[in-house]
Parts: structure tokens; sequence; C-alpha cells
């Protein structure tokens, strides 16, 4: 009795290294199981309307993420954030930011839309096209219990861009287009609706006042009192 129960404790004792490496073992086996990505983003507020204007992307696995888009989606409808020309390869634990594509508004149906994000929640979900499926990311900064969706089969937004000398820019959050000649370059800029200059450098000012932006007449000769010898040119955006 007392030789089985040392054997037995033998035994025992030999399959204890396994029992212990099991779990280690398996925890590192998941991670290399699957997708797991996680998401942030930056709202921001510009001359180009509101809108995400960055997405980090962290891969929470051992193994890498072929991407071909970034898809946004918000309460129904989706936004093609950025499609890459060629796919971008999110290595292993590696962190990334995209910053997308740039355009001047949204259409839903026809009719302009603005994402309408909520600061106080998460209310905007994030996929990436893989070559073979779709994956949803998990917010880097998860969202509290009672704030999680369900994602319901979205709309798709289309996206416009309307551009002066090839900059991107949103006819309905500017008041004047801007050209004028800095050390014999052209330089194109925009008056915000709020007064405040895109882009200033070899301007006078980074601002005008209200009743500076009646007219592009009274914004040009604004903008020539504040740099005098000037060569400028301000219009009206278009639509």
């Amino acid at each position: 009795m007392t030789c089985d129960l040392i054997f037995s404790f033998q035994e025992f004792f030999k399959i204890v290294p396994g029992l212990a490496i099991f779990p280690i073992s398996f925890y590192l086996a998941v991670k290399k199981i699957g997708t797991g990505v996680s998401f942030s983003y930056v709202w921001s507020i510009s001359s180009i309307g509101e809108r995400i204007s960055s997405v980090v992307l962290v891969n929470r696995k051992d193994r890498p993420v072929i991407i071909k888009s970034v898809i946004a989606a918000c309460e129904g409808v989706e936004i093609d954030l950025h499609t890459f020309q060629e796919p971008l390869i999110l290595k292993a634990h590696e962190a990334i930011r995209v910053v997308p594509e740039p355009y001047s508004f949204l259409t839903l149906k026809g009719e302009k839309w603005v994402i309408p994000h909520k600061a106080s929640e998460q209310n905007i979900d994030l996929f990436l096209v893989l070559p073979d499926r779709r994956h949803k990311c998990k917010p880097l900064f998860k969202a509290p219990w009672y704030f999680v969706r369900k994602y319901r089969p979205a709309l798709a937004a289309s996206k416009h861009k309307v551009t002066h000398n090839g900059i991107v820019y949103n006819p309905e959050a500017i008041k004047f287009i801007v050209l004028y000649l800095y050390e014999g370059k052209q330089m194109t800029t925009f008056i915000e609706n709020s007064g405040f200059i895109s882009e200033s450098t070899g301007l006078g000012v980074n601002m005008l006042r209200r009743e500076e932006m009646i007219s592009p007449e009274v914004a040009t000769a604004t903008l020539q009192r504040a740099t005098p010898g000037l060569v400028v040119n301000v219009s009206w955006p278009r639509g």
C-alpha cells in the first residue's frame, strides 16, 4: 500500500510541470489565433468641417493583419475613411496612425450629411476590410457596458471633394479663397467663417474681423493694407 502511494506521488510530480505550463501555452496559442485590433480616433473641427482626422490601430495579436481599407460606422451609416493603394500590413503588437483621405463633405441619399459624433459617448464603430472578411475593432478605451450597441446593417455615406489648386476644402466651412504671391511662389489659403486664416505664411495677419469680411473686395483691401505690396486675390468658394 505504501509503495503504491509513493508510486502515485512520483507519477503526479512527473505531470506537474506540464500542468504548470499549460495555462501559458494556452495563452500563447490564443494570442496567435484570430484577429484582434483595437482603435481610437481624433475628432477635429477645422476649415474642412467636423470629421475624424486620424485613427490609431493597435494589433493585439502575435500575427500580422493585412488591411485593405478602414470603415467607420455611426448610427447605421458607413463612411469609407481610407482605402489603401497597397494593403497595409499591421505587424504583431504594432500600433500605427492612419490619416483618412481628405474630403469636403458627405452626402447620404443625395443630401449633405454630418457624422453625428457625440463627445459624451462612444457612438462610432470601426471596421477593417481584410482580404477575406471584415473585422470589427474594439475601442482602445473601452466604453461602459451601457454604451455598447449591437451592430446594424449600415447605409453608405458618399465622400465629395472640392479642391482649389489641389487643396481640399469645405465650401460651407470657409468664407473666402485667398491666392497670393510669397517669395515668387503662388500660395493658396482659406479664410474660415470665423475669420481665421488657415495658412498665413507671408501675410501680415492671421485673422480678419467680421466687418473685414463683407465682400472679397473688402477682404483683399484689408490684406493689402496689412502687407504692403502684396499681390493677392480673394474670391468666394465654389459650391
